[in-house]
This record gives structure tokens, sequence and C-alpha cells, in this order.
């Protein structure tokens, strides 16, 4: 429950700032300005299983190609974990609690089919992401410290299959809109789950360079 509230409301941002991005693109619209050279900035995700943060970097192949580098911090959250109050201590505590940390880095390829044709600073894309999946599983219970002494790590892979839009903003800013599916195996039962994959949204937030 508490995670369907979660991603019910950062859905509800993600998708405010969207809409904000578009109307800003509809004011400073310039058919000629499109997203070339080089770009960085910051990636929130929210997904079926969890939220994330991250960081990308993007470079213009050609005009309709861009190679893409993204990382995120994904904090998985059990589908029952929900706070309760002891009532004769005052304190409150989760249970169901399911501390997981998957660490994604992909490579992959973004397609603009339309680049170059569109008269405004939007542009649709499709994408294909695949690398590495770093996974940290802690102790359920304990302090912070306690919980990462005793971390078991692996490593699997995941793969990003998805769409969007950029939108181009002044001062050399962009918004990108990123909707997929992602799969991610574990390789093995982590935390009574062989697999966390499902549909994901992305919002980046960064600045370009033109060539």
């Amino acid at each position: 429950m508490r995670l369907q509230l979660l991603n019910r409301i950062v859905f509800k941002i993600f998708v405010g700032i969207g809409l904000f991005s578009v109307f800003i693109t509809q004011l400073h619209s310039n058919p000629s300005q499109y997203f070339m050279g080089k770009s960085y900035g910051i990636v929130l995700k929210t997904a079926e299983h969890g939220t994330g943060l991250g960081g990308f970097y993007a470079m213009n192949i050609e005009e309709k190609f861009q190679f893409q580098i993204l990382g995120q911090f994904v904090d998985i959250l059990g589908e029952a974990e929900m706070p309760v109050t002891d009532w004769f201590t005052g304190r409150t505590y989760k249970t169901n609690v399911k501390n997981l940390l998957l660490i994604p880095i992909y490579l992959g390829i973004k397609y603009y089919p339309f680049a170059g044709q569109i008269a405004n600073n939007f542009n649709p894309y499709v994408t294909f992401h695949a690398g590495p999946d770093f996974i940290f599983d802690t102790a359920e219970t304990g302090s912070f410290t306690e919980r990462w002494k005793n971390v078991n790590t692996h490593i699997s892979y995941g793969v990003l299959i998805g769409g969007g839009v950029d939108f181009m903003l002044q001062a050399r800013s962009v918004i990108s809109i990123c909707v997929g599916y992602e799969f991610l195996p574990m390789g093995k039962v982590v935390d009574e789950r062989d697999n966390y994959s499902g549909y994901s949204l992305k919002i980046m937030l960064g600045r370009f360079n033109r060539r």
C-alpha cells in the first residue's frame, strides 16, 4: 500500500514537471533549436518496485542518434511496507521492511525519428539501454552501520526499452521524459523475489553544449 501511494505521489510530481516544461517550451519555441552536442544532468525515477536518483551523460553521434551513459541508485521498497506506532512506547517503526539497493549502470542509444522535422523545441525518441546491475542486500533490522556490516553483494544485469520526449528550454537546458519497461533479473532470489522488472518513469534534467 505504501509503495503504491508513494508512486502515485511521485508520478503526479513528474507529470507536473513535464506539463510545466511543455508550457515553457511553447513560450520559447524555435524550429532551428534542437538537442545537439553533449549534455549531462540528474535523473529522477519512479518504478513499480521503488524510486531512484542518478545522473546521465549524453553525446550526439549524429542528428538522429545519441549515445548515453545512465547511472542510478534505486531504493527497492517492500510492497507491504508501512509505518506502525507502538502505543505503549510511542515509537514508530516500519513493518515488512525491504533494505535493498540496486545500482544499474547503462550504456544506451536514443533514436530521434523526427529530428529536424518538427517545428518546435521538442524531440520524440525511442531508446534502448543495457548494462551491469550492482545489487546490495543488507539486513532488514538494526542501525544503518549494523545493516551495512554484513551486506550481501552480487552483480546481475539490466535492460531498459522505452520512449519519450526531449523538451528544449532556453539557457541551454533540457528536460527529458522517458517511459519504458526495465528488465532487472536478480540471478537468484533476493528478498523473496528473483527479479524486480517493471514499468518505470524517468525525468532527466540537464544542460547541453551545442557543437
